[in-house]
């Protein structure tokens, strides 16, 4: 404006429209342009338009620039043309590409999936994305249960952590693969190590695309790599433990080129052997000379290993024996070394010599015992060893005997399955010794009755073997088959005894009754009668006479109480159960303590017989006195009755019971129960006694008698 130039036209596009008011600022003052712009915010808008009506005076005009329009659409016509030329291009580059593609696609699939290890794709979250028939196989899921986990799902728990980290540092970037070796959990539980590679795919802005895992099935050589590794720690712990001195000598110049000796056999440290001649571990020359022979003799022989006793000197001179295990290692088919296994075998030897002085004094010991000594090994029953110096097998050589089994010496199969069973459960209850009767048959096909004595050695709780004393008990069987006949002959003559003994108190029972008895009670009336008819002047001699009757009364009552404890006279007619009831009441008046008795009675009077009668009343009678004397007991029951096949008499009280094992013959003399005598007399009459009792439990006493058909 200030010079003239009012019809400016700028023709060119430009970056600028209509601005609003704006104000330029030096770029060495960035702080004023804040500060303006604050004062511009605060103007109003009737200022803005005063300023810009006196300052702006240029118009912006939009006109069309024909000439750049066609320079526009020319160069989009070229490019067009080249697009066109382009897209030809990489259509056929396209179809190229695709051909090759589809092509290395499947060489990709049969490489993936004929791969001769597992391929799987695994996303950035662990799950498998796709996967070879290998790796199905090598974990036991099909494909389909595979794509539905992770692996860390089949990651063995202890390898997950170490797998995991190693996965992150792939999400981290700080790697790109890595491998490891880990154990997969397979589908049937099992554990399957595998060697894993993972290769992590990345996207074009770095971001994790998937993970591809190849696995390897390596348990064979894990555990072929186990084995391996227990077995140099067997070794390791064998060369230490074994109480022998080791030496590898090289041949044939006889240097120690390897030596331990854990337990000081030869007292020698390793570094004083190697590459020492072996002579200095020898006695003499003529050990030397020996132990050469030896060798030679085992190489020409093509011997692998030779085993043999030798004399050798430790380091302190002291000389001793050996058991020397020699083996022997070739190269191109000729000796060049030799490995020997040293043995102390000092206390052995003192061992075997007071084995040999033990056997001599067992053979002696057995020599003298009247008894044929076997030892039988177990389960087969076969005899291991026997000795019998006082023939009673009939053998003429014992050494036939061995190896036989022992149901050869049985008199019957029965006997012999009967003793193998009751040894059996000899040994299952946890018994060390048996002692059983058997007949034998001798190896002359005669037979005997013998007391076999078993001892069991056990080896970790096991019965291995039997020792067996067989001793003849001909003798004494024939001494026991007297004894018994004796007892039976003594039983008869005590039953026989007691049944006289009964009746002899019935009749002395009944003389005193009808003749002491009668004779005492005539007396007293006749000396009753006198004192009434008697006119006594003085009160002395009535008196007298009142005393010498009441004498006649204690005289009468002595001879009934005598009379009532010899028996019961009328045991007959009225029966067992009336005549025992009679004895209770009688004995009830004598006694201080008061007494519940209870009698029932089911019998009926003709079951039993004259002695029975007899025997089972004075049984009764004794149980009843010896539980009023000793029983404590408040309430007696006596039940008698009877089955189809059985009469049962039974004693129950409730007093302060005893130890039924207590009861012996000595006990009886002590003032016991006396049960023994009645249980001698019911066996005699073909019965048996019974006896449920325990300290302060009461007792109950049952007596059975068949009844006879």
């Amino acid at each position: 404006q200030q010079n003239n130039l009012d019809n400016l036209e700028i023709v060119a596009p430009t970056p600028f429209g209509n601005h609003d008011n704006a104000m330029g600022v030096r770029s060495d003052w960035p702080e004023l342009a804040s500060i303006i712009n604050k004062g511009l915010a605060s103007m109003s808008l009737e200022e803005h338009n005063a300023i810009r009506n006196r300052w702006y005076s240029v118009t912006y005009t939009s006109k069309t620039d024909y000439s750049l329009v066609w320079k526009i659409l020319l160069v989009m016509l070229m490019v067009a043309l080249a697009i066109i030329y382009w897209n030809r291009l990489l259509r056929l580059q396209v179809r190229k590409r695709t051909a090759e593609l589809s092509d290395s696609e499947a060489r990709f699939r049969a490489t993936f999936e004929q791969a001769a290890v597992g391929i799987a794709h695994v996303s950035p979250e662990g799950r498998f994305l796709r996967l070879n028939q290998k790796f199905c196989d090598i974990v036991g899921y099909s494909q389909e249960e595979m794509l539905k986990l992770t692996f860390q799902d089949i990651t063995h728990p202890d390898d997950l952590d170490a797998d995991l980290h190693l996965f992150q540092e792939l999400l981290d970037g700080k790697s790109d693969s890595y491998t490891m070796e880990k154990r997969y959990i397979r589908k049937d539980g099992s554990i399957v190590w595998i060697s894993l590679t993972v290769k992590i795919l990345r996207n074009e802005d770095g971001s994790p695309r998937w993970f591809v895992s190849v696995i390897e099935d390596i348990s064979d050589r894990i555990r072929i790599q186990d084995e391996v590794h227990k077995s140099y720690e067997f070794l390791n712990h064998l060369t230490k433990t074994i109480p022998d001195a080791i030496f590898s000598v090289k041949l044939p110049e006889r240097t120690v080129t390897w030596c331990t000796d854990t337990y000081g056999v030869l007292g020698y440290e390793a570094q004083e052997c190697i590459g020492e001649s072996t002579e200095k571990l020898y006695p003499g020359p003529v050990d030397v000379e020996k132990i050469g022979a030896l060798i030679d003799n085992a190489i020409s022989n093509e011997n692998e290993t030779v085993q043999t006793e030798i004399m050798l000197r430790r380091k302190n001179g002291e000389i001793f024996p050996v058991e020397a295990k020699l083996a022997f290692q070739k190269e191109a088919g000729r000796v060049v070394n030799v490995t020997a296994l040293l043995r102390d075998i000092s206390e052995r030897k003192l061992a075997e010599k007071k084995l040999q002085e033990s056997h001599d004094y067992l053979k002696h010991l057995v020599s003298s015992i009247p008894d044929a000594v076997f030892r039988v090994k177990l389960p087969e029953r076969v005899i291991d060893w026997v000795e019998d110096y006082s023939h009673i097998m009939g053998a003429s050589d014992v050494k036939e005997m061995y190896g036989q089994p022992t149901r050869n010496y049985f008199a019957s199969e029965d006997e012999y399955n009967a003793f193998g069973e009751i040894q059996r459960q000899t040994i299952e209850n946890g018994k060390d010794f048996m002692r059983h009767e058997i007949i034998v048959r001798r190896s002359d096909g005669k037979t005997f009755p013998a007391e076999v004595t078993s001892s069991f050695f056990r080896e970790n709780g096991t019965v291995k073997y039997v020792t067996a004393l067989v001793r003849d008990i001909t003798d004494r069987k024939e001494a026991e088959k007297k004894i018994l006949d004796y007892q039976k002959h003594l039983k008869a003559l005590a039953s026989q005894l007691t049944l006289a003994e009964e009746r002899e108190r019935r009749r002395i029972a009944a003389d005193l009754h009808d003749d002491i008895g009668q004779t005492l009670a005539m007396s007293r009336l006749q000396l009753a009668a006198a004192i009434r008819a008697c006119d006594c002047t003085g009160r002395k001699h009535h008196g007298m006479l009142e005393e010498i009757s009441a004498t006649l009364l204690k005289a009468i009552q002595d001879t009934r109480q005598l009379i009532f404890e010899l028996g019961s006279a009328a045991i007959h007619e009225i029966g067992l159960g009336a005549a025992i009831a009679e004895w209770i009441e009688e004995k009830m008046k004598s006694l201080d303590d008061e007494i519940d008795f209870d009698l029932v009675d089911n019998l009926a009077d003709d079951m039993l017989e004259e002695d029975q009668l007899v025997i089972l009343f004075r049984n009764i009678r004794e149980l009843l006195t010896n539980t009023i004397k000793h029983a404590r007991a408040s309430k007696v029951e006596i039940l008698l009755e009877s089955d189809d096949h059985e009469i049962h008499i039974t004693v129950q009280d409730d007093g302060i019971g005893f130890n039924p094992e207590l009861i012996s013959g000595e006990f009886n003399q002590e003032g016991g129960y006396g049960i023994f005598s009645i249980e001698e007399r019911m066996a005699d009459l073909g019965g048996r006694l019974e006896i449920d009792s325990a300290p302060h439990k009461g007792c109950c006493i049952t007596m059975s008698l068949p009844i006879e058909s």
